[in-house]
């Protein structure tokens, strides 16, 4: 795709804390939003918004995850989920540290011959640390209903939604892909329209998290927006660790990336390197006589371990 080398040169940008290569990337009137730090426009206040030169920023944990992109002739628009981790070693082995994820959604628009992004949108979605930030810090309260709507509207933003395919020549695994991140976007966002397209209304799912087999896509549907009321702040990050695609059916592994604030982990010197899996899925698909993949079964098992991670480290 065209718009794949400006995407990961954003990439780079976030995960390096330089900005010098995007100087060109942007339109003049790009809307940046970012919940966390206010709103702008343009490349100029992008950096401003952005860029972070603080306690801990000498050594951060930058991670991609449930990255999804769809690119037509005049537009491209990606969304992922940004996951950070900033640390900073002091006196007697103590370490200090601050992480997040966010939302991230990233919309670009040809211009002549090239594209630009106009628009990021940044939404924080839960943030944890210990000591040296949380001085006077009232961090977010995820039991209590949200104040303000939030700045990623499922129907403007979501990439399923705002990009329709000149023609989709995609391969199995990237549409297979699209499927599983519609599944966590819905459950975050909402979305019941775009998981309705790609789940079967017989789906099943063995949710060995909360003790329950469901039976329905409609029963799922309902226990998610139970969620909803409960928590509303959701915010499900999978990486992908396997696909076994055989013919019209397809079986791929994914394990749940989760913050410490569940409370079931310890980051420290020894680790803080690591990514947290909590939960394991074994999603089960098949593919309809017009191509498309639907989701017909999700296994979920709970399984809380360190393990090497998919992130990019840099330490100064």
């Amino acid at each position: 795709m065209i718009s794949t080398n400006l995407f990961e040169r954003l990439k780079y940008a976030l995960a390096y804390n330089d900005y010098s290569k995007l100087k060109d990337d942007f339109t003049s009137d790009a809307v940046i939003d970012n919940s966390l730090t206010g709103s702008g426009k343009g490349y100029d206040d992008f950096v401003r918004l952005f860029k972070y030169d603080g306690v801990g920023s000498g050594c951060v944990k930058t991670n991609f995850e449930n990255v999804i992109c769809r690119e037509n002739k005049a537009e491209a628009a990606y969304s992922f989920h940004l996951l950070r981790q900033y640390s900073d070693f002091g006196s007697n082995d103590f370490m200090n540290y601050l992480h997040y994820g966010a939302t991230v959604v990233v919309k670009m628009c040809l211009k002549d011959t090239k594209f630009k992004i106009n628009q990021i949108i940044f939404e924080l979605a839960w943030i944890d640390g210990n000591t040296i930030w949380l001085e006077g810090q009232s961090l977010i309260d995820y039991t209590v209903p949200r104040t303000i709507p939030k700045l990623i509207q499922a129907k403007k933003d979501g990439v399923v939604n705002i990009v329709e395919l000149d023609n989709d020549d995609r391969s199995d695994e990237e549409k297979i892909r699209e499927v599983l991140f519609v599944y966590g976007w819905f459950v975050d966002y909402e979305d019941y329209d775009a998981f309705e397209k790609v789940a079967n209304k017989d789906l099943k799912i063995i949710d060995g998290f909360h003790n329950q087999v469901l039976e329905g896509r409609n029963s799922w549907i309902s226990f998610v927006k139970s969620l909803h009321l409960k928590e509303s702040f959701l915010h499900h990050t999978y990486h992908i660790t396997s696909f076994d695609i055989d013919g019209n059916k397809a079986t791929v592994k994914m394990s749940r990336v989760e913050p410490n604030r569940i409370g079931s982990k310890v980051i420290n010197k020894t680790n803080y390197r690591d990514d947290w899996f909590t939960m394991d899925l074994i999603m089960n698909l098949s593919k309809k006589e017009t191509g498309e993949w639907i989701l017909d079964q999700a296994e979920l098992i709970k399984n809380i371990r360190p393990v090497k991670s998919n992130g990019i480290l840099v330490k100064k």
